[in-house]
């Protein structure tokens, strides 16, 4: 069997997750800060703030996983997400309806609002402040 499991690198990881667990009732299966051993490897500077990194997060979102880590290559750097979106298919219309109104309620970019599609019962578009593209999905698939 394979598994294809999303790895973001975002600007404050730590952060990333308390957004997830409040806009997509992520759940936190677990999070390894970055070690002194692994930021001398990397070249961080010394005052680095080893409480607040995350080498490797893992969140439940539903039944998916996904894992998440600080970008320690540009991490100041909040770059677009023009190549890849996260698609989220929904079991029931409260659950997406509810998603959607928190992702609005944080002030993330709705790029598309939630509505009836031709190929979805309801589908809608969000951006979350790293730049990662969220799809709301709610209807029938032909791939599981």
């Amino acid at each position: 069997m394979v598994r294809i499991t999303p790895y973001l690198g975002v600007p404050r990881a730590i952060d990333a997750i308390e957004e997830y667990k409040k806009v997509l009732n992520a759940n936190l299966a677990g999070r390894e800060k970055v070690s002194e051993e692994v930021a001398k490897q990397w070249g961080l500077p010394e005052n680095f703030d080893f409480d607040n990194s995350t080498m490797h997060a893992v969140l439940k979102i539903g039944d998916a996983v996904l894992y998440l880590a600080d970008n320690l290559n540009k991490p100041d750097e909040k770059e677009p997400n023009n190549n890849v979106d996260i698609l989220i298919h929904f079991d029931d219309e409260k659950s997406i309806k509810e998603t959607y109104s928190n992702a609005e309620k944080a002030g993330w970019q709705i790029a598309m609002p939630l509505k009836k599609e031709f190929f979805a019962d309801l589908f809608g578009m969000v951006k979350d402040p790293y730049g990662i593209s969220w799809q709301l999905y709610l209807g029938d698939s032909d791939v599981e």
